[in-house]
């Protein structure tokens, strides 16, 4: 088994995988990327039953990956450029070798995965930091369901999106 973290600068994202498939998901925040990590390491695999022999690796990657020096728990860990997690997880979870993909995490990116590459195209630091942020001031939503529900019940009719 191997456990991917993706610590955030806002939300720890943690997974398992087994046997090429996607077993459990869990998602935490804390103060600091140790805290994170630790704790979503730590909810994975007391939440689904995990035993710690049964995992072989840890992936890291994100804002807060800097911030880990060593082996978690004496388990194998490795990290892993935030590019290059994208790239591969969306070529994994979509089932094709050559995709577009557009992140929204603090900031937003683009990139193009391929098999033989990931290239980062651009992108902007307005993510769903920003989203959040200008929700909660001028909307008094906190929530990012609350957010996403209201703005399914909007139109893009009125909007021009040309560039």
């Amino acid at each position: 088994m191997i456990i991917g973290i993706d610590i955030g600068s806002t939300t720890t994202k943690a997974v398992s995988l087994e046997e090429g498939k996607v077993q459990k998901k869990i998602k935490t925040r804390a103060e600091d990327a140790v805290t994170s990590a630790t704790g979503a390491f730590g909810k994975i695999i007391l939440e689904n039953g995990i035993k710690m022999p049964e995992i072989r690796r840890i992936m890291i990657t994100g804002a807060g990956a800097t911030k880990i020096e060593g082996d978690l728990f004496g388990i194998p860990t490795e990290k892993v450029s935030e590019i290059a997690a994208i790239g591969t997880g969306g070529m994994f979870l979509s089932g094709r070798d050559n995709i577009v993909i557009i992140n929204i995490g603090t900031g937003t990116a683009v990139i193009e995965a391929r098999k033989d590459g990931i290239i980062h195209l651009g992108g902007s630091g307005v993510g769903g930091g920003t989203i959040l942020g200008l929700s909660k001031k001028l909307l008094a939503l906190s929530d990012f369901k609350d957010i996403m529900e209201l703005a399914a019940s909007g139109s893009l009719d009125p909007v021009d999106l040309l560039l």
